[in-house]
């Protein structure tokens, strides 16, 4: 409640000061020449004068509103460690039991559970809340947490005391391996430095970090899952782990050092680095047997592939033609066999023959060659025509221990479309050719050559549901047979054509073994806070999907694939780090988030990163573990902090329930007083 005294004239002010000057220098010349009942009537028009300025006293009824105080509770990943969460869940409980006993304090209750690519952002929490709250109510705030704040320069100071509660242990000891230095990109087969420490420490209970010294560390280090070193780190020093790249695509070393038995978690021992590496251009070799309508067709498409170096040759003038035209005159360069063949045969990713008739130009010497080269892991391409059924072919020569197919020596002319088979609709390299066509039927082929599949899959089929399309392992190697030439039709548009880049393109990168065009193949994406696991097949027998999270947590799933060879799994809510997919044949590591989440960089609970913001709030830190804190109600020029207790100030905002006006000196009280005067002075008149 609040009084509050003012003035409500009845008159004009000028009237009634003018009543007043001219009342007192009346009385008064009457009191100074003593005559008898001045000081009554002097009283009487100051009791007048008082009157018409019209006193009144206002009572303010007022309600008090609650301080506020925000109570942000630490979630993110570092409070798994030890007993941190169930010391968090007991102290808040505890908070808010006390609270309890305040009517005039309310309590804010503010969960960080996410933490972002750059840490755990406790203090954007805390700002965001006290925007939302009166500056007249806002009392202080409560951080539940183990001192792992990333965000510490959100704000200099905030308008009240900040009170850290450590949910940790004073001396906790950590190791932690450190990455230095490493690369982002990579090229593949060239090497690659990744440079990393071995940390240790412990802090003190003043928060100041001891660091420790230990003997040689054992430390594993592997490559999308597969050992590959073992090594000995001495803490502190730095050490380099060089490796090359074998696949394009995303490379995920892991360094894991060994676990200390006294630390207090072994979630920082490990490190991944993900290195996404690339092909530096891959180069391909075309041998064309004679000119034809579909030799520009692989030309362009191949040349068109910003990944692909060409070099193409075109068979003119086979050695065996002989029109007696002198050398000197022929605008021609000798075909450089053993250059290609022979010296630099391991240059090349891949070795596409166009309509290749054997002829003197390839001694059978160099075919060895190329057999050698597939089965190393090269990539070979037939696209087969007339040729290929007749005397000449190169089913005849060596290159037949590799092929797929066997000739016939049959070729088929008339008109068919061609078509994916049942496996060609799982196989990476035809599965969406249907898809990506905006043509519901392709346009027509008029050639077919005949070949037996020997081995293999075949992915296309022509006339009379012969194959068209086979590719094959050979080795460590691969080969296709594309057993027409008339595929150029589809690039002339040709009733409407067909998709014959994607086909070109999608078989020539199969055959250089690109990772995403794995038959069987386990990838995985983030979409709508989930993660689904996509695992490709081409046979239709149940999977046994085995996953393990970053926290070690195990899931499996069976699944037959649909008809297209797919199936899926899906985790909800999925934690950040490296989930790692075992299916029996395939393990790949799946990264989610950030590789190496920062908030478990430093796992030590300590006041260091808040020391500043929490002395300049006149706040204080409490270690949790062995005592309960208690709430208390303090003035604002007081201490806010001291042994077992946090202070809170009161802020006495309040809003105002109601005014009653009160008129002084009104009604009968203030008639008799001026019937006193007057007789009073009447009276001493008549003495």
């Amino acid at each position: 409640m609040s009084l509050d005294f003012y003035f409500s004239p009845f008159l004009p002010w000028w009237g009634i000061v003018g009543f007043f000057i001219v009342g007192f220098l009346a009385t008064i010349t009457e009191i100074v020449k003593k005559i008898r009942g001045g000081i009554p009537r002097l009283l009487t028009v100051i009791l007048l004068v008082f009157l018409a300025s019209g006193p009144k006293i206002n009572t303010e009824s007022r309600l008090l509103k609650p301080d506020i105080v925000v109570v942000i509770v630490d979630k993110t990943k570092s409070q798994t460690v030890g007993r941190r969460a169930e010391i968090r869940d007991k102290a808040l409980s505890s908070i808010l039991n006390n609270a309890k006993h305040f009517s005039t304090l309310e309590l804010r209750i503010v969960t960080v559970e996410s933490t972002h690519a750059d840490g755990s952002y406790l203090l954007k929490a805390l700002s965001e809340s006290i925007k939302k709250i009166p500056r007249n109510q806002y009392s202080g705030a409560i951080l539940l947490t183990d001192g792992q704040v990333h965000d510490t320069t959100v704000a200099d100071k905030f308008p009240g005391p900040i009170h850290v509660l450590l949910t940790g242990e004073p001396g906790e000891y950590d190791r932690r391996l450190d990455i230095l230095n490493s690369p982002n990109y990579g090229i593949v087969g060239d090497p690659v430095t990744i440079k990393y420490s071995l940390i240790e420490k412990r802090h003190s209970i003043k928060g100041k970090i001891h660091k420790e010294n230990s003997t040689a560390v054992p430390v594993k280090i592997r490559v999308d899952g597969k050992v590959v070193e073992h090594n000995q780190a001495t803490i502190g020093q730095s050490y380099e782990f060089k490796f090359r790249p074998n696949h394009p695509g995303l490379n995920i070393v892991e360094i894991q050092a060994e676990t200390a038995p006294e630390e207090i978690s072994n979630k920082n021992n490990r490190n991944f680095i993900g290195i996404k590496a690339i092909r530096d251009r891959l180069q391909v070799l075309l041998i064309s047997g004679k000119p034809h309508s579909g030799e520009r067709t692989w030309r362009n498409l191949l040349k068109s592939d910003p990944s692909i170096d060409l070099i193409h040759f075109t068979i003119l003038r086979p050695p065996e033609k002989d029109d007696f035209t002198p050398l000197n005159e022929l605008a021609l360069i000798s075909f450089p066999v053993d250059e290609l063949f022979g010296k630099k045969i391991d240059k090349f990713d891949l070795i596409i023959f166009d309509r290749y008739m054997v002829r003197d130009v390839l001694p059978p010497s160099y075919i060895r060659n190329i057999n050698k080269k597939v089965q190393g892991g090269g990539a070979l391409l037939l696209a087969v025509g007339p040729e290929f059924a007749g005397p000449r072919s190169l089913a005849k020569t060596p290159l037949s221990e590799v092929l797929p197919v066997m000739m016939t020596a049959k070729v088929h002319v008339g008109s068919f479309k061609p078509s994916v088979t049942k496996i060609g609709h799982k196989h990476p390299i035809t599965s969406q050719l249907s898809a990506d066509s905006t043509n519901l039927v392709w346009g027509s082929w008029f050639r077919q050559i005949e070949v037996i599949p020997n081995e293999g899959q075949v992915l296309m089929k022509g006339i009379d549901e012969l194959p068209l399309l086979i590719v094959s392992r050979v080795g460590n190697g691969r080969v296709g047979v594309l057993a027409s030439d008339h595929i150029w039709l589809w690039s002339r548009g040709y009733e409407g054509g067909g998709p014959h880049d994607k086909l070109i393109k999608r078989l020539s990168h199969w055959l250089m073994q690109e990772p995403e065009l794995e038959e069987e193949r386990i990838k995985g994406r983030v979409e709508d806070k989930k993660l689904i696991i996509e695992r490709h097949s081409l046979s239709r027998e149940i999977i046994t999907l085995k996953v393990t999270s970053p926290s070690g947590v195990v899931l499996e799933s069976r699944q037959t694939p649909n008809v297209k060879g797919k199936l899926e799994f899906e985790i909800k809510m999925p934690e950040r780090g490296v989930y790692r997919v075992d299916d029996g044949k395939n393990k790949v590591l799946i990264p989610v988030g950030e590789l190496n989440p920062i908030e478990l960089r430093d796992l030590t609970s300590g006041p260091t990163k808040l020391l500043s913001l929490v002395s300049n709030s006149g706040g204080s830190f409490h270690w949790l573990k062995h005592k309960d804190i208690m709430l208390r109600r303090v003035n604002s020029e007081s201490k806010y902090f001291g042994e077992g207790w946090i202070g809170f100030p009161k802020r006495n905002a309040y809003v105002v329930g109601g005014i009653i006006e009160n008129h002084l000196l009104l009604g009968i009280p203030l008639a008799a007083l001026i019937f006193l005067f007057l007789g009073v002075s009447w009276w001493r008149e008549g003495r």
